[in-house]
């Protein structure tokens, strides 16, 4: 666990100091491409632009549901980074987007969950995501998208992502 904590960290360390220039952002998405709960860091690639191509890194939650239909639910970590494309101008932006999402838990995968995979004992969870939808930012970000999921085990289309936050700079 200090592994992955360091590992956040250091990215967030580096964007940090790439993103010195640019137009950046912090928010938090309730559902989304973390499918639960995240904190998202977001930065534009050209200098003083609001629109246009960028990056996002970020750290959540995401819980499954068993293939059985039991209401046990597991909660997993999950660090999504996905790149958008903003087109808009001043405060309203259509959002576009496409990226992945590794999810992982710290104990033995069961058979239950198969949207789950056993890697060295662990659940973990690899997944892509799109994004497509709209953003109001001026200091204060407010997004709504929809971010349909999908793995080797299927596509989920029902995945819906409301976005709160504000720039930095």
């Amino acid at each position: 666990m200090k592994f992955i904590k360091i590992i956040i960290v250091l990215a967030f360390s580096a964007i940090n100091c790439y993103s010195q220039t640019r137009n950046k952002s912090v928010f938090v998405e309730l559902g989304g491409q973390s499918n639960f709960l995240s904190i998202n860091f977001e930065s534009r690639f050209k200098k003083r632009q609001l629109h246009g191509l960028g990056f996002r890194l970020g750290y959540g939650l995401s819980f499954n549901k068993s293939k059985d239909g039991d209401v046990i639910f597991i909660l997993l970590n999950n660090i999504p980074i996905s790149i958008n494309y903003l087109i808009g101008k001043k405060t309203n932006f259509i959002e576009l987007g496409s990226g992945f999402a590794t999810s992982f838990s710290l104990f033995n995968s069961n058979e239950r969950f198969p949207i789950l995979s056993r890697e060295n004992s662990k659940l973990t969870k690899n997944y892509g995501s799109f994004s497509i939808g709209y953003r109001y930012q001026k200091k204060v970000i407010l997004g709504l998208n929809w971010n349909p999921l999908y793995n080797q085990y299927g596509f989920y289309p029902a995945h819906i992502g409301v976005q709160v936050g504000f720039k930095i700079k």
